[in-house]
């Protein structure tokens, strides 16, 4: 999974998840190991100064 940063770059990101310091818009490039088998779960959690205030969980079944 690779993190555009402000420049553009594509930076590769660790697992087993990211986390996003600063407000603002970020595109995520998500490859599937094998091609055609696009079912990755994610779960998003908003955290506030350490203070969890939603998950989401992606996709929806």
């Amino acid at each position: 999974m690779y993190l555009e940063n402000d420049k553009g770059e594509k930076e590769k990101v660790g697992w087993p998840h990211i986390e996003l310091r600063k407000a603002g818009k970020y595109n995520f490039y998500i490859k599937p190991l094998v091609p055609g088998t696009f079912k990755i779960p994610f779960i998003l959690l908003k955290k506030t100064r350490g203070t969890k205030n939603r998950t989401n969980n992606f996709p929806y079944y």
